[in-house]
């Protein structure tokens, strides 16, 4: 908190906000989503019958590029990322990038935490 002027002209205290969880949002080129994009296209594949998915974490390297990380059974691997790839395109857009790979455990972040959303940006 603070007591100085505010661009709105009142002279009450102003509270700044630090921290919270850049990482969390789905940065694009003209807009921000939230990571709940990615649990609802998690949802919808398990409701359509890849209940087999174990594990998953999506990681954002660039505005249009993702990299999957899926725990399942490996012989759905190929049907379940060409559902999950057009279910991403669909609500992202055509140019999207999705990379999925198949694993036997979500690999902890640098930081130690286990997340299903990272952005790199």
């Amino acid at each position: 908190m603070s007591r100085e002027t505010c661009s709105c002209g009142r002279k009450s205290h102003i509270l700044h906000l630090a921290g919270g969880r850049a990482g969390d949002l789905i940065k694009g080129e003209n807009e921000l989503l939230g990571d709940i994009f990615f649990k609802r296209v998690i949802n919808d594949l398990i409701e359509g019958g890849y209940d087999c998915i174990e594990g998953y974490r999506v990681e954002q390297i660039d505005y249009n590029q993702f990299q999957v990380y899926l725990v399942t059974e490996e012989s759905l691997f190929n049907q379940i990322t060409d559902n999950l790839i057009s279910i991403v395109r669909q609500g992202l857009g055509p140019k999207v990038e999705v990379n999925v790979v198949l694993t036997d455990e979500i690999p902890p972040l640098q930081s130690g935490k286990t997340r299903t959303f990272y952005s790199h940006i």
